[in-house]
């Protein structure tokens, strides 16, 4: 199933609003998977739009909402969108957002998926040092591909190592952001299913920090 991905962060010392990521050498009639993991500077904002891709497709809402946090400098956005039927070549995602965001990424190819399914969505309003995406309903098919992120923001001057969990137990690294001085922090993973059943993610770090985990 998993067959490439890219990585990457972007960030907001200059008031950024808006974001290019990029993907090339994709397949055609492959599925594309964007994971974003953001913080910006409120709490109760509202839900990124969907990216614009620079190949022509139009992308699809697998699970994104409102930024959540204790308060507005602790806020988290974990989102995923998804591209069930690739056009060959480069794809880059443009966004632009109501305020600046700072953000790590990635994006991947698989073989072609049929269908998505947003099992859960779980944030957190307090620091912790631990989190997961609760426990989804069961999976109906032996040959899913599932990913999963974490996303934290320690507010103020962030912390240099939040020592993410990477991967998570069962799960196969996507992208780690350890230190959040100047960048979101975060993990994201993905596991390829061999049985139907129900699923749970969990992650723990080192530095207290809100956070918010979607699959």
């Amino acid at each position: 199933m998993f067959v490439q991905k890219a990585t990457g962060t972007f960030d907001s010392q200059s008031n950024l609003t808006t974001s290019s990521v990029t993907i090339t050498g994709v397949t055609l009639g492959n599925t594309l998977i964007f994971n974003l993991g953001a913080t910006g500077i409120a709490i109760a904002q509202a839900a990124y739009t969907t990216p614009t891709d620079s190949a022509g497709d139009t992308w699809a809402t697998a699970s994104v909402g409102a930024s959540t946090g204790a308060t507005n400098a602790d806020s988290v956005q974990p989102d995923i969108w998804w591209d069930r039927a690739a056009a060959a070549g480069t794809h880059t995602l443009a966004q632009t957002y109501a305020s600046p965001v700072w953000g790590n990424w990635s994006i991947v190819e698989t073989t072609p998926m049929a269908s998505v399914d947003a099992t859960s969505r779980n944030s957190g309003n307090t620091s912790v040092t631990t989190g997961n995406t609760g426990t989804s309903g069961a999976t109906t098919q032996a040959s899913e591909f599932l990913v999963a992120l974490v996303t934290t923001n320690t507010g103020g001057a962030g912390l240099a190592n939040t020592a993410f969990d990477n991967p998570p137990a069962g799960y196969t690294s996507l992208k780690v952001q350890n230190d959040t001085t100047l960048h979101a922090g975060g993990q994201q993973s993905y596991k390829e299913l061999a049985v139907t059943g129900t699923q749970n993610v969990a992650w723990n770090w080192t530095n207290t920090a809100n956070a918010a985990e979607t699959s």
